[in-house]
This record gives C-alpha cells, sequence and structure tokens, in this order.
C-alpha cells in the first residue's frame, strides 16, 4: 500500500519558478530530500511552473509524477461571456513535465484547481476514493488512481499571464513567475488575518505597517521573497481602502487595499493597478487576494 503523504516542494525544495513568463520552465535536479521521500513511497503534489498566453487562451507548465496524468478545472465563463465546467487532462512525460493547452479564461482571469495522479499509470491501485466529487470524472475509473490537488488554486489575469499566482488558503499567494515588485500580493479573510508577499533585497528584515503601526515582522529568504503575516479589524460589508505598507531598512513601498467582506463565492474584479479576487476555500469560508 502507497503511503498517502504528499510532497509539497515548498517544504522539502526550493519553489520551481519560471525566470520568464513566456518560457516554459523545465524541472532541475531534485534536492536529495525530495528524492529521499519519494524513494520511499511518497507521492509529489503537481506544481505550475510557468503560464504562456497563446491568443484567446494559455498553456500550463509544470511539473508532477513522471509517468502520470493531470487535470485542470475550471468553472466559469468564456470570450462569449458562457458559463464553462471544462476538465482539460494531460500526460506527465518521463522527466516529470506537463503541459495543458487551450486554456480557457474569463473577461477578467480565471480560476483553475490543478489535480494530478500519485504514480505513473501502470503502478496505480484499483481503489477508488468514496468521496469523488472533488476528482475529475472524465477518465474511465479503472485509470483514476489516486489523485493530488495542488499546493492552492491558480489565478491568471487575462492578458497578463505573467501574473499568475497559486492562491493559497491562510497565507499569501505564491507568483508562478519571478515578481520584482516590493508588495506583489495582500491576502486577507474574514476574521482581519491579513498576509502580504512580495520581493525586497535578500535575507533581510521586512516589516508589515498600517495606521503607522507595526503589525507584522518577517524576513527576506536568499532570493529576496517574503511572506509576512499580520491582524487588521475584520472587514465589515461596507468597502473601506486601507493603506498597506511594507518596510525594510533599505526599501518601501505602500498600496491601497479595497478591505470589504465578500459577497459569497468566486469573484475576480478588476481594481487600480490590479485584481481583487474572492474565492472560497476548501473547508468553507472565502479569502481575499489582491493581486498587483
Amino acid at each position: 500500500m502507497k503511503r498517502l503523504a504528499v510532497i509539497h516542494a515548498s517544504a522539502v525544495a526550493a519553489l520551481l519558478l519560471s525566470l520568464a513568463a513566456c518560457q516554459p520552465a523545465r524541472p532541475g535536479a531534485e534536492d536529495a530530500a525530495t528524492a529521499e521521500l519519494r524513494a520511499k513511497g511518497y507521492a509529489r503534489a503537481p506544481e505550475i511552473t510557468s503560464v504562456v498566453e497563446e491568443g484567446t487562451t494559455f498553456v500550463v507548465y509544470g511539473v508532477a509524477n513522471k509517468g502520470g496524468r493531470v487535470n485542470l478545472k475550471y468553472l466559469g465563463a468564456n470570450d462569449a461571456g458562457l458559463t464553462l465546467n471544462a476538465s482539460i487532462g494531460g500526460e506527465v512525460d518521463k522527466e516529470g513535465v506537463f503541459r495543458i493547452p487551450e486554456v480557457p479564461v474569463g473577461p477578467h482571469g480565471g480560476l483553475y484547481d490543478l489535480l494530478a495522479t500519485d504514480s505513473p499509470r501502470s503502478q496505480r491501485e484499483s481503489e477508488v476514493p468514496a468521496d469523488t466529487s472533488a476528482f475529475p470524472t472524465d477518465l474511465p475509473s479503472d485509470e483514476r488512481g489516486r489523485w493530488l490537488h495542488a499546493e492552492g488554486k491558480l489565478f491568471v489575469p487575462r492578458g497578463h499571464p505573467e501574473k499568475a499566482v497559486v492562491l493559497r488558503a491562510g497565507v499569501a499567494g505564491r507568483p508562478v513567475s519571478v515578481q520584482n515588485q516590493i508588495i506583489a500580493e495582500v491576502d486577507y479573510d474574514g476574521r482581519g488575518g491579513i498576509a502580504v508577499a512580495g520581493r525586497v533585497a535578500p535575507d533581510i528584515t521586512v516589516n508589515l505597517v498600517v495606521g503607522g503601526v507595526m503589525i507584522g515582522r518577517s524576513q527576506s529568504d536568499a532570493d529576496g521573497r517574503y511572506q509576512v503575516l499580520g491582524q487588521i479589524s475584520a472587514p465589515g460589508e461596507a468597502e473601506v481602502v486601507m493603506d498597506i505598507e511594507i518596510t525594510t531598512e533599505k526599501q518601501s513601498q505602500t498600496r491601497a487595499v479595497p478591505i470589504s467582506l465578500p459577497p459569497g463565492g468566486d469573484r475576480i474584479t478588476p481594481i487600480e493597478g490590479g485584481w481583487r479576487v474572492d474565492w472560497g476555500l476548501p473547508g468553507g469560508g472565502v479569502q481575499t487576494s489582491v493581486v498587483f
């Protein structure tokens, strides 16, 4: 029996980021910890490494278990404003790389769920989970295997694949491409928990300041990426614009962020300089991600 544990690269390896939005990323060598876990039978959750626009659609590249299969699910509008419930499959090659083409996108962008099988087709077990509601249904039952979810939900703004972000519950999102912005994304929930992510100088203290008060502190990594958590007043139904400031000893930036309770359900709203994304969490509730 295979282990049910899943390897997320954020836990055991450096994040695989595309250095250019127009180029599909290729997987690098696994670090020793990841290779050792895989040798013991642990499965790898799928990761998105780049998003490339092609006409009115786009292509998603990533890495998953070698010889397996991936499936990208989309529920939203298309170019004509019609609602789609699409499930787009693809194969993972012997290097562990996949390519999902012709992914539809709505008028302002799209939200997508990525799943992958936990093993090559020849090694899959026959059991099927009792609750298959979250699993692709367009595959024959003997080819389903066990499906693993990606770390979060993919958001791609229309016309800006370089701004694609993997939205994650309870923390800030992970930009797919390297973003040289001090504040690239702000996330908050209905209880006032807030997370900010971006890029500053490497290995430096990062302060989160709201209303002149420091409410969070973190440290950037060797590449300058950071995430800092804090607490603000719980949002109400009326929207307020809050100045969110990130400061270091060398840099600072302030963003005006719209704060309010979402009406419920997934929604993408263009704002000045970015997008507000309200999205449902797997365990219930809604998180708001503001992407710049």
